[in-house]
């Protein structure tokens, strides 16, 4: 007889492990035990080498779909045997105190409901027929539901629901129910959650539920409220939604009213992909996004069939936010909206409901995920509320992707419900050092902070800008969920230098009162830290880095001769390590844009007409006036033209699509970030077939990649879709060369590529085809958002380093 203690580590709570574990020991004829601890799993296990050997091959080879194994040590057992009962899972009580806690298990993101539970939820002889929080050990809520590690019932917001007999015994027995033997979510009708239904009324009268015996009741009235135009919200997963009916204009401007939402685009929902088919183009990789346990929303291309429905929910673009329901409550919902059907393939079919999806909440504020809260909060808001008795601990807003052109793997843009917040590895050049706990607190727009410990990184689900006090508690309150789940406090902190963001002046206050290391990390230094630590490259690979973005801090501090505010960087690196095992990152600013200046600072990223003026100027056409700036107040123009030099310039190419965008009319003024890029991005599709470049954008003496050269061109093409496709075109050429002019200086390959304004697709395929041409390999982040979302992953890495080897040295 063998005894041995296994050591497992990855994500392995909460996706089936033990479960797999017992129904392979038992196969095996094999003894002992699986229990949940802070770090992992650990397996005792005993029987006959043979049968011993095959479990390790089945553990290495077959774990659950949804289990990431990271490692798996092995250590013998001496002394006499006790194990002599059939394998199972035990559960550790006796958990130390937070203080002593060393915390390295991970925490699984939410999942969507599985295909097995769909089908129960609508088989009449099914228990669980019609059940609004199904779920087993494949799917439903994990984050969410989690208050610590162990992932035990206990310790989860399910402790406050017992288990019915039938429940209970399905738990203990797996002869009873494979799936649900250990599910911590498991329930039905008898045993919870439960649902409460409002009609809301307007403050300050107490909301009172309706009262019903029959939970489907709820579904069939929300479904008949959505049919006459009004607006529901429904708790979910990981948060409250607004719901509304897409195919009604004046519920959409009701609801853009609400939201203080004028242009900016809403998602949709549909049953399943079929429905989708005549308003998007659907590759199989976007299929395969839809579809997956995650539930993203996909910004998918609009066919001609949808433009009509794009054209109000999407104004401008030629993309449309789409996702599928992510939880029984939305099928329910569905089943509702279509009278209850009897056929059984009424889930395969194409159907017509189709649904406005939102984030309960106003601009500059957090979701909604506290019932009280909704109840406070959305009187005026919506019609209707849904909330169910399920705490949610870690609120959540919905993924966001992108789909490729060419069917190639998507681009995250948000990283959150069904991602967040299972941690990444941090690159292998770190695996000699163990690192040791940091903060990284993030940027300001789309804010995540990252807490990097051992060999992962763990990231924050998206919190969104920091506009309000109630957005700076959600940072702060995700930030003690995090440091009780991941176990202690940092021993740094990382930020970003831009000293107005809330963000940096947390990290600030927080160093200060911890007695704490403070490393003030560069924007753009970030973004290409970020990506190198996503694309994993080896250790001394020479690569080039654009970070191609809105604004952020420079490097250097402002001066006669030198800009402060960056947004077009091009760079030059490598990661290297010494004999002992340090690791350092040789980082080298080469290049940048030519500068556009910002007339008035900060208000001209919204009064776009602000830049397209101030680059008129610069192009001077004698005798000549320009239709799209005409509306342009005479003294706003007198204050430009007077103090154009003294303005703050930026070598953004963000703003450069702003001001591009004002000169060709598209747009004078925006009312959300990036919608005049977006909208020039749209004409320049419309056009068709990119224009062959010219070659317009000069490479300067000193590097510099100049673009006012493509100025008197736009200008003289008439058609706005066509100059919209040449600037694309130009541009996308002109980042080409000057990657090649950047190349022979370091014989890099490989180019790190990171910043919002890879999000417009026809740029980012354009300059990755261009590229392959020449043999230059473009890393866009894969499992991370390219824009400052990744921003505090990219603080985290650059934190573990050290620091005095960087040419350009992070400012301490």
């Amino acid at each position: 007889m063998q005894h041995l203690r296994i050591q497992v580590t990855g994500k392995i709570q909460g996706v089936g492990f033990r479960p797999f574990l017992v129904k392979l020991a038992r196969q095996l004829d094999l003894a002992g035990f699986a229990m949940n601890t802070l770090q992992g799993v650990t397996i005792h296990i005993a029987g006959q080498q043979h049968s011993i050997d095959q479990f390790l091959i089945g553990l290495k080879q077959q774990p659950p779909r949804h289990a990431l194994l990271r490692t798996i040590e092995i250590l013998p057992e001496h002394g006499p045997d006790t194990l002599n009962k059939p394998f199972e899972i035990r559960v550790q009580d006796d958990l130390p105190p937070l203080k002593d806690k060393q915390v390295t298990g991970i925490i699984p993101a939410d999942r969507s409901i599985c295909s097995d539970c769909l089908a129960e939820l609508f088989d009449p002889a099914n228990r669980r027929y019609l059940h609004p929080f199904i779920s087993c050990i494949e799917c439903g809520p994990r984050a969410s539901c989690i208050q610590r590690l162990p992932f035990e019932r206990q310790n989860t917001t399910y402790a406050s629901f017992s288990m019915c007999p039938q429940c209970a015994n399905e738990y203990r027995d797996m002869t009873v129910s494979k799936r649900r033997f250990h599910s911590q979510s498991n329930a039905c009708h008898d045993c919870g959650p439960r649902l409460s239904l409002y009609r809301m009324q307007p403050q300050p009268i107490a909301q009172q539920p309706v009262t019903t015996e029959d939970p489907f009741y709820h579904f069939t009235m929300l479904a008949e409220r959505i049919r006459a135009g009004e607006i529901i919200a429904m708790k979910g997963l990981s948060g409250v939604h607004l719901l509304a009916d897409a195919h009604q204009p004046e519920t959409l401007a009701r609801l853009r009213r609400i939201k203080q939402r004028p242009a900016k685009a809403f998602a949709v929902m549909a049953l399943n992909c079929v429905s989708l088919e005549h308003y998007v183009k659907l590759s199989p990789a976007a299929r395969a996004s839809l579809e997956g346990p995650e539930a993203p929303i996909v910004l998918l291309p609009q066919t001609q069939k949808g433009y009509a429905l794009g054209k109000q929910l999407a104004p401008g673009l030629t993309d449309l936010g789409c996702m599928l329901p992510n939880t029984a409550l939305h099928y329910l919902l569905f089943y509702a909206l279509l009278n209850s059907p009897v056929s059984s393939d009424w889930l395969n079919k194409a159907q017509a409901p189709l649904l406005i999806v939102t984030s309960a909440n106003l601009p500059g504020e957090p979701l909604i995920s506290n019932n009280q809260e909704a109840l406070s909060n959305l009187p005026g808001m919506a019609d209707w509320l849904l909330l169910h008795d399920r705490e949610i601990v870690y609120p959540s807003d919905d993924s966001v992707l992108q789909a490729s052109s060419d069917g190639d793997r998507a681009l995250m843009i948000r990283r959150a419900r069904g991602f967040a917040p299972e941690p990444l590895a941090l690159h292998p050049a770190f695996s000699a050092q163990r690192v040791t706990p940091i903060l990284a607190c993030g940027a300001y727009l789309k804010n995540t902070f990252s807490i990097a410990q051992g060999e992962l990184i763990f990231p924050s689900t998206y919190l969104g800008e920091h506009n309000s006090r109630r957005a700076y508690q959600h940072y702060e309150q995700h930030l003690e969920y995090a440091f009780e789940c991941f176990g202690g406090r940092p021993e740094s902190v990382a930020c970003d230098l831009h000293p107005d963001f809330f963000s940096t002046r947390y990290a600030e206050e927080y160093a200060a009162a911890e007695q704490l290391p403070l490393l003030k990390v560069a924007h753009h230094q970030a973004h290409i830290a970020s990506v190198l630590n996503d694309a994993q490259l080896p250790v001394n690979t020479p690569f080039l880095g654009l970070a191609l973005d809105g604004v952020g801090l420079g490097e250097t501090k402002a001066s006669a001769a030198a800009h402060e505010l960056w947004g077009g960087e091009l760079y030059a690196g490598k990661l290297v390590q010494s004999t002992s095992g340090e690791t350092a990152l040789k980082l080298e600013h080469l290049a940048h844009l030519s500068t556009l200046p910002l007339p008035g600072g900060d208000i001209a990223s919204q009064q776009i007409a602000r830049i397209g003026y101030a680059l008129w100027l610069a192009h001077n056409p004698a005798g000549t006036t320009n239709e799209a700036l005409s509306s342009l107040p005479l003294p706003l123009k007198q204050f430009i033209e007077t103090n154009l030099p003294h303005f703050d310039h930026t070598s953004s190419l963000g703003r450069w699509f702003d001001g591009v965008a004002s000169l060709l009319g598209i747009r004078q003024t925006v009312t959300y970030e990036a919608q005049a890029a977006m909208e020039l991005e749209a004409h320049a599709l419309a056009y068709g077939e990119l224009p062959d470049a010219l070659e317009i954008a000069r490479i300067e003496e000193n590097g510099i990649l100049n673009l006012y050269p493509l100025l008197p061109i736009l200008l003289q093409i008439e058609d706005t879709t066509e100059a919209a496709a040449r600037f694309h075109s130009e541009v996308s050429n002109g980042l080409l060369r000057w990657l090649l002019w950047a190349r022979h200086f370091t014989d890099a390959n490989d180019v790190l590529c990171s910043g919002g304004c890879f999000q417009n697709r026809i740029l980012r395929e354009q300059l990755n085809q261009l590229a392959k041409n020449v043999g230059l390999r473009l890393h866009f982040p894969k499992h991370i958002p390219v824009n400052d979302g990744s921003i505090s992953i990219g603080q985290a890495f650059i934190a573990c380093l050290n620091p005095t080897t960087m040419k350009i040295k992070p400012c301490v």
